[in-house]
């Protein structure tokens, strides 16, 4: 069904599109290898954004997937103590008076 906004009737062809994809098998099939020849045939003209998407692509894996930084714990003085300097934290994570 023919839609007046076009933005509209890229997203019903783009459903239509993934819902034929995993309801047909021989389509699906059809569909690799055509869109792999294409890119094979295309190759040269679109090489730069294919490396700028796989770059692209990376970057977000690697940040999905990367371990959040712990916050670095600040030397502090002892408040018990008038006039002391701070403390500062060596490797072993223990306190010694600078």
């Amino acid at each position: 069904m023919p839609y007046a906004d076009p933005e509209k009737q890229k997203a019903a062809k783009a459903k239509w599109y993934r819902e034929k994809r995993a309801s047909d098998p021989a389509f699906a099939l059809r569909e690799e290898e055509r869109v792999k020849a294409w890119k094979e045939e295309n190759r040269e003209v679109h090489l730069e954004q294919m490396r700028e998407y796989a770059r692209r692509r990376y970057e977000e894996e690697v940040k999905a997937t990367a371990k959040p930084k712990r916050a670095k714990k600040k030397a502090v003085a002892d408040p018990r103590v008038k006039g002391a300097e701070p403390l500062k934290l060596i490797k072993t994570g223990s306190r010694h008076v600078a």
